[in-house]
């Protein structure tokens, strides 16, 4: 087992140590929601953790191409649940401000399942089985739908 292996698996304890921690605390304090937000963000960046651990081990280019894909979900999950976190503890941003950041991401996070492999559209090649390289264009190319 290598170092990076029992480092990531650290993290990912810490994570939903924390999560577990803050998800009891809610559940003595229901009306406070911040606790299940902050307790719903620990555990997303918990399974982004096992996501990267996996794409590290990853064996073929279908393997990395699916986890990259579904890394997505939880890294959605973060974005919104520390939005809503900062916004109800700290009652610091405005609503509209939020909603910017909900929207395009939930946008995102649609059209990354859209897309073949991905939304990140990186072309892995693989060479006997195993993970290669993967190549990003020098010249610049059209983003999705013609947008810049």
């Amino acid at each position: 087992m290598s170092w990076i292996t029992i480092l990531w698996s650290m993290i990912a304890a810490a994570c939903l140590t924390l999560a577990a921690f803050y998800f009891v605390v809610w559940h003595k304090q229901r009306e406070n929601s911040v606790h299940l937000l902050f307790s719903s963000s620990a555990v997303a960046a918990a399974a982004i953790a096992g996501f990267e651990l996996a794409m590290i081990h990853a064996k073929t280019v279908g393997q990395y191409e699916a986890l990259v894909r579904w890394i997505h979900l939880p890294a959605w999950v973060l974005i919104v649940s520390l939005v809503g976190f900062v916004r109800l503890y700290l009652h610091a941003g405005r609503r509209w401000l939020a909603w910017n950041i909900y929207g395009p991401r939930t946008l995102v996070l649609i059209l990354n399942f859209s897309f073949r492999p991905n939304l990140v559209d990186r072309r892995c090649e693989s060479r006997e089985g195993t993970i290669g390289s993967c190549r990003v264009p020098l010249q610049p190319q059209p983003a999705v739908f013609g947008l810049p």
